[in-house]
């Protein structure tokens, strides 16, 4: 078909059309429409309704913007969708190939751009009566499990290097779920993901599968949501400012630890920091628990009740009373507890160093595995001392010398033996029974400050039993009677003999037994006393004689 041109020179008057469906101007009203003869406004582009062509060199829209004079093949092209939603859209495209996009640039200068608002206070403004939204897309049926469904980068300097990236990751292959990954550019590095929410909520840092970071498993037991941090010396720092705001110094920088169900208190345990007493604090409203060995509440190994009673492998016993604090430690698998102290001195191995308290079946030991001394304590003043060598001192004292010294009296309501235990034949004997090392030694009592046994008190030649003897190498003073109640047999030994050598050179003066009264004389001139001495024999023995020695003072005589 011929195509005809028209030119208009000069002015013209009132409405012109040139081809109806090409170019009408209406001049009473100030309108131009081209395709239309009805503008709608001062231009009216009238065209076919259809999205821009991604194919093919034929163009769709009403609108185009190129330098075709120039032969240049790419521009803008502007329509109207003929779907719904039936958007309007601007299309920067190759002419000559539809399949070539070209970028569109708005306000390439500067300026704001808003969409919703006719005031953009930012580059690009967007703006609702309702909730904003602002969507990227990826339209692909086929994405496998990771792949990138959109990103937002930062990027700096001319060459628009992306320093930061926000990215949706695909997860699975049903393009039904998804990741929201964050990644970062080190100076002079790469992008590298360091943050991860994935589509159940949980959250890695340093690792994009937070339920098995490297392979292990890091998911809760009771199959709540999971906060992981992967890397090179993982920290989490809760830093308490009070430069400016609301915080105080004796606020806390905490960690807290809630249940649903509660509007009143729905925090039940807390880890806080109070910066002005420079203290850590953790706190729960029942029990504190220690877990070791696997996963929670599976291997407890330290509790502490509400009540501050502790429990070292064992749950605290309440069985103490009521407001009583107590610390039990107790060993399930093995028939041996131990506490053990120690410091810098000692060492800090407990099994060898230090001191020991040790509950071994139904034994309890108290071991100081060093060189020391155990001293117990009441009222501020030591009562009971044991030295390394072993001796024990009662009482306020020194170190004792001696294997058991008593700074004060003692009393023994039993036997006290020393050796070997005794055999007295009776199970109610009481007395103190001194066993020597060797059967000639001597046992005593003595002077404490004597070194001879010319002064010793009371001593036995601990000998045989037949010949047991007292022996006193000094002078003896008995303050009541003396009895020996050892019966004599006949041809044995007698109930007393005494034995001794006279003194030659006084021999008035020497007596093997000499018997004094010390009753003063009567100056009546009768008798003030007498010292006497008498012998029988039981007639039972077969004899029947009988003497005596008698010393009447008053008479000054003697009688046999």
């Amino acid at each position: 078909m011929a195509q005809t041109k028209a030119q208009l020179l000069g002015p013209v008057v009132g409405d012109v059309t040139i081809d109806a469906s090409t170019l009408s101007l209406d001049a009473e009203n100030n309108k131009v429409g081209i395709g239309t003869t009805e503008a709608d406004l001062r231009l009216h582009v009238n065209g076919p309704n259809a999205l821009p062509s991604s194919s093919g060199s034929t163009a769709t829209g009403h609108l185009t913007l190129r330098d075709k004079a120039g032969s240049a093949t790419h521009g803008m092209f502007m329509g109207v969708s003929n779907a719904s939603p039936f958007g309007s859209w601007i299309q920067s495209q190759d002419s000559a190939n539809n399949a070539t996009n070209y970028p569109l640039l708005l306000n390439p200068n500067g300026g704001n751009i808003g969409i919703g608002t006719n005031s953009p206070s930012t580059n690009l403004h967007l703006s609702s009566g309702g909730a904003t939204q602002l969507t990227i897309s990826n339209t692909s049926n086929s994405l496998s499990d990771g792949a990138t469904m959109g990103t937002i980068d930062f990027s700096a300097g001319s060459s628009n290097t992306v320093n930061a990236r926000v990215a949706g990751a695909v997860e699975g292959t049903s393009e039904a779920g998804g990741d929201l990954v964050f990644e970062t550019r080190a100076d002079g590095g790469s992008l590298e993901e360091r943050l991860r929410i994935d589509s159940s909520g949980n959250i890695g840092q340093g690792s994009a599968t937070p339920t098995t970071p490297n392979g292990s498993n890091a998911d809760n037991p009771n199959n709540g949501l999971v906060f992981t941090m992967y890397g090179d010396s993982p920290a989490i720092n809760l830093v308490h400012n009070v430069a400016g705001g609301s915080a105080a110094a004796d606020d806390y920088a905490a960690i807290n630890f809630g249940r649903t169900g509660s509007s009143t208190n729905p925090y039940r345990a807390v880890i806080g920091y109070k910066q002005s007493d420079d203290i850590l604090r953790i706190n729960a409203k029942n029990s504190i628990a220690f877990d070791t060995g696997g996963d929670i509440n599976s291997g407890e190994r330290l509790r502490i009740d509400s009540a501050g009673r502790m429990g070292l492998g064992v749950t605290p016993p309440t069985g103490y009373g009521s407001g009583r604090v107590s610390l039990d430690i107790h060993s399930s698998g093995a028939t041996v507890s131990h506490l053990a102290l120690t410091n810098s001195t000692t060492g800090s191995n407990g099994s060898s160093n230090g001191f020991n308290i040790i509950q071994s079946g139904l034994n309890t030991l108290l071991f100081l595995r060093e060189s020391g001394f155990m001293s117990f304590s009441t009222a501020g003043t030591e009562a009971v001392c044991i030295t390394s060598a072993g001796n024990v001192e009662v009482g306020p004292s020194g170190a004792p010398a001696t294997t058991i010294t008593a700074a004060g009296n003692a009393t023994f309501a039993g036997v006290v033996i020393s050796g070997t235990t005794p055999n007295w034949g009776s199970a109610t004997s009481t007395g103190i029974e001194l066993n020597p090392a060797a059967a000639t030694n001597y046992i005593g009592i003595k002077n404490s400050s004597a070194s001879t046994v010319t002064n010793t008190a009371f001593q036995i030649n601990h000998g045989l039993d037949v010949t047991t003897s007292i022996l006193n190498s000094g002078a003896a003073t008995f303050a009541g009677i003396v009895k020996i109640n050892q019966t004599a047999q006949q041809g044995s030994t007698s109930k007393l003999e005494v034995t001794g050598t006279l003194d030659n050179s006084y021999p008035q003066y020497s007596y093997p037994i000499m018997v004094s009264d010390d009753a003063p004389y009567n100056s009546s001139g009768g008798p003030g006393g007498g010292i006497g001495f008498s012998f029988k024999q039981n007639s039972s023995g077969g004899y029947a004689q009988a003497g005596g020695m008698e010393n009447v003072l008053g008479n000054k005589e003697v009688r046999y």
